[in-house]
């Protein structure tokens, strides 16, 4: 079959054919339709994940179809069901696993990176951690499920709620998914942040108040487009000091600020914003399987506009030079979906 690796040895990316994968006792094998390509996979490329020892298949966001069910006959799945994967695997031992928090596993491990991922004809995964997609819903709004679950779970996290105003650092895929899971939720005005014009053209189109963070005084307008407050709840996602630091002077007293973007370096943060203003701060890592569930719902109404995030569809032999290489440096592009099959 065919595969999408990255060698940390080359430091690149290649296709290249290898067996389909043999399965162990809690697996099953799924042929993919269509995996997305998400912002790690390039950091990746980058060599950004030092955990990656060897070539290893990229990818995690993907919907597929059953092909062998392992003698797993007797769980409500059948051979040919569409669905899409929970890219992670947990322990099942250590105490964030016992108390049902398996997304902060201590050994925690995710598809494309410490496993085999799911760009490649076929893909083993976990049993427990596939999915059933209705036939109403099209394969590709399937594809972004990951991401959607992603954002799904930030705005369960930070408790937005009827009303609320919300600013967003970073109006890549996932800044766009709490704007738009946090526009269902009840929030009444939401500003998102960026210094990508075409980003925040779509942040607008999709209602959205984009604010460009180039400009000089983007804080003052920022609390401006909030109506002259400070916000309820705040997301940090670009993984910048400066992003992070905005956000504590933004949010409102005893408002929550949710950080998720992933730093480089240790950043310098401006703690008295927090402590003078009680600031609720919280983290948010990947998803649950109620998480996954809820983007499936999502999903599956066609008034939730995820099309508009989809930036291109490009077939797998041309993956790297129409997908990867334009995302890594830097084009005009949302989320580009790769056509497996």
């Amino acid at each position: 079959m065919k595969a999408l690796f990255y060698s940390p040895a080359k430091q690149d990316i290649y296709l290249d054919e290898v067996p389909v994968p043999s399965l162990e006792d809690n697996e099953i094998l799924v042929e993919m339709s269509y995996v997305g390509i998400c912002g790690s996979d390039v950091v990746a490329w980058k060599g950004g994940f030092d955990r990656i020892a060897g070539p290893v298949i990229l990818g995690h966001e993907g919907v597929g179809t059953i092909v062998n069910l392992n003698g797993h006959e007797d769980t409500g799945f059948k051979v040919g069901d569409r669905i899409v994967l929970e890219p992670l695997d947990n322990c099942g031992e250590c105490d964030p696993c016992k108390q049902g928090y398996y997304n902060v596993c201590d050994h925690f491990k995710i598809h494309g990176i410490d496993r085999p991922g799911l760009f490649a004809e076929y893909v083993n995964t976990r049993m427990d951690r596939i999915h059933k997609i209705s036939e109403d819903i099209s394969l590709e709004r399937c594809a972004t499920c990951e991401p959607v679950s992603v954002a799904v779970h930030m705005v369960r996290r930070a408790e937005v709620m009827y009303g609320d105003t919300v600013m967003i650092s970073g109006a890549g895929p996932i800044g766009l998914l709490v704007g738009l899971i946090a526009k269902r939720s009840g929030a009444s005005k939401i500003v998102i942040t960026d210094m990508n014009s075409y980003k925040l053209n779509l942040a607008e189109e999709l209602g959205m108040i984009p604010v460009d963070i180039r400009k000089e005084g983007y804080l003052n307008e920022i609390i401006e487009k909030l109506g002259g407050k400070k916000a309820d709840k705040a997301f940090e996602l670009v993984g910048v000091e400066d992003a992070l630091n905005t956000c504590l002077k933004a949010v409102k007293v005893r408002g929550t600020l949710l950080t998720a973007g992933m730093f480089k370096s240790i950043p310098s943060v401006e703690i008295g914003q927090a402590i003078l203003k009680e600031v609720n701060i919280v983290g948010s890592r990947v998803y649950t399987y109620d998480d996954y569930e809820k983007a499936i719902q999502l999903l599956g109404d066609r008034t939730f506009p995820i099309e508009k995030l989809i930036s291109a569809v490009v077939p797998f032999d041309r993956m790297i030079e129409d997908g990867m290489r334009p995302l890594r440096e830097g084009k005009d592009l949302v989320k580009v979906l790769v056509k497996i099959r």
